[in-house]
């Protein structure tokens, strides 16, 4: 699985802070809007790095056994037998949220966390703001555009409670430490 370059990583944050800048000094429903777009591309882009991480951690962490089943969902790839016995992959695709919460679960799990993290205010309010993000990417109203102050502080309350408990896995890890 390949990495996510350092390069994508640091454009899509300075992205992020840049929009919530301008979110600052100009707070309209473009900002407000943008802010969302840019927070779950920056996920997205975490989600990725941070599945390849989680993919060596359990082949680290088990010592021979393997849990298959966590490395199929992290891998970006779902593979298939043709009627001819040949192996084909095809983009494997999860729900955002979804993902995202496996990815906790098994990358603390292999890492050999156990802090519940889903006990956390950040959460639900990760899960809030996919929501608002769905209906801004499919509005069927006019209203459905509209981003209101609360939904972004819970946007911004989300992001930083998944950013911080991938953080601390890997800063508690073994395999992953990371320098602060």
């Amino acid at each position: 699985m390949p990495v996510v370059p350092p390069e994508l990583m640091a454009a899509l944050q300075a992205d992020f802070l840049k929009c919530a800048e301008q979110l600052d000094v100009h707070d309209d429903p473009f900002w407000r809007r943008t802010l969302f777009r840019t927070a779950f591309s920056m996920i997205e882009a975490f989600n990725f790095y941070f599945a390849d991480l989680a993919i060596k951690a359990h082949s680290h962490a088990r010592a021979g056994q393997i849990d298959i089943t966590a490395i199929s969902l992290l891998n970006t790839k779902r593979f298939r037998l043709d009627d001819e016995g040949n192996p084909s992959g095809s983009e494997q695709r999860h729900s955002l949220i979804g993902f995202s919460a496996f990815l906790v679960k098994t990358l603390a799990e292999a890492a050999g966390v156990t802090k519940d993290y889903f006990a956390e205010g950040g959460w639900a309010d990760l899960r809030h703001a996919v929501k608002v993000r769905h209906r801004i990417t499919h509005p069927k109203l006019p209203e459905h555009i509209l981003v209101e102050k609360e939904e972004v502080d819970a946007l911004v309350r989300g992001v930083t409670w998944f950013i911080q408990s991938l953080h601390d896995i890997a800063r508690k890890s073994d395999f992953m430490k990371l320098e602060d």
